[in-house]
């Protein structure tokens, strides 16, 4: 099976501000609505942030935790908005355990916005995402993914705006149950497919260039 990944959504990596400070005052005219419906567990700052994926069955059958890897800057997890599509996106996060890597990303239309927001299709999927396994004793290289049924993605809080130097960012809590066909590439150089239901649960945080 061949899983062509659309990776748009790079550009929204490189809109984050990786060195910005986090000594941010809230905007005046942020929305009140918005605060309450804020949650507890909305992203404040990086270190925050992160991304559950929940597999119901197959190789990586669990939950796992990913989180940005603090040796590189690139890794990071954001909401990006452009042409009103959101996209929820990270890279290089390092899974809890350590054992490994993550790249993904989840578009839908319009802005984030609390309650159930339509996925934004493209030609194969409604986002995709890769795992590299760093474990040695692992029988898979490599895992591509990409979700089929483009189901809602539910927007459960977002935070107020902050302001900084250059950038207007707040935190957003998003969560999406969908099906996804995997492709995982096997060290001994063979090719297995899967096709399972995927939980995620994104905490990440949203920047606007001022």
């Amino acid at each position: 099976m061949k899983i062509t990944i659309t990776l748009t959504i790079m550009t929204a990596l490189l809109l984050s501000c990786a060195g910005e400070s986090d000594n941010a005052v809230e905007l005046s005219n942020s929305n009140p609505d918005t605060e309450t419906n804020a949650q507890s567990d909305v992203p404040q700052s990086d270190d925050d942030t992160q991304v559950e994926i929940t597999f119901s069955a197959g190789i990586m059958q669990g939950t796992h935790v990913f989180k940005p890897d603090d040796s590189n800057p690139m890794s990071q997890i954001n909401v990006g908005y452009s042409d009103d599509v959101t996209n929820l996106n990270a890279s290089g996060l390092i899974s809890a355990d350590g054992k490994h890597r993550l790249l993904i990303n989840r578009p839908f239309m319009g802005e984030a916005e609390v309650g159930a927001q339509k996925a934004k299709k493209y030609t194969n999927d409604c986002g995709v995402f890769i795992i590299t396994s760093l474990d040695e004793s692992s029988s898979y290289d490599r895992i591509d993914g990409s979700y089929t049924n483009c189901s809602s993605t539910n927007v459960t809080a977002v935070g107020a705006w902050k302001e900084s130097s250059v950038y207007n960012r707040r935190g957003v809590v998003a969560e999406y149950s969908d099906q996804a066909a995997l492709e995982i590439r096997k060290k001994n150089g063979s090719e297995e497919a899967e096709t399972i239901d995927v939980d995620v649960v994104f905490k990440a945080r949203e920047s606007r260039i001022k």
